[in-house]
């Protein structure tokens, strides 16, 4: 150690398979961890970094993961990775693009509030929910309401 500096090119544990460090690790610099891409870091503890944090490869958690901020994603993503998961959005979502969905899609929106469309593209009905026996039937050239099984008006 000279100057305060201590310079090291290996450190090997006293003893088991562990370097411990009971104070803080103040590194100026690139700190490089591992020499093959096996290697794993693992953080215990709450922890704070304060810098960017890049991966060249994947990110993983067992828990929650926060943000504070904008989560910008390139290329496509996947959310959740079977039918019953349930992904919660509080606030606005804004797509510059197509939406599409292969499920239901439904709006709990209340009387004093409007949706708006530039254009809504469906198959062929647009069904009444629990009741599946009234819908607005869309046809090539034709338009049918049915309520009850029975056909209200055909255009």
């Amino acid at each position: 150690m000279s100057n305060g500096k201590l310079y090291v090119n290996t450190i090997y544990p006293n003893t088991g398979n562990k370097v411990n460090i009971s104070a803080s690790l103040a590194i100026s610099g690139s700190l490089e961890v591992g020499d093959t891409t096996g290697d794993t870091i693992t953080v215990v503890s709450p922890s704070t970094f304060e810098v960017a944090i890049t991966a060249s490869s994947h990110i993983s958690a067992s828990g929650n993961i926060s943000a504070t901020g904008d989560l910008d994603i390139d290329g496509s993503t996947s959310i959740g990775n079977v039918s019953t998961n349930t992904h919660t959005f509080t606030g606005n979502i804004t797509a510059s693009s197509h939406v599409s969905a292969s499920g239901t899609i439904s709006s709990s929106i209340s009387h004093a509030n409007t949706g708006s469309f530039n254009r809504v593209s469906i198959a062929d009905k647009i069904v009444h929910t629990g009741d599946p026996n009234s819908y607005i039937a869309l046809g090539s050239d034709t338009f049918t309401i049915v309520s009850g099984d029975y056909v209200v008006g055909k255009f």
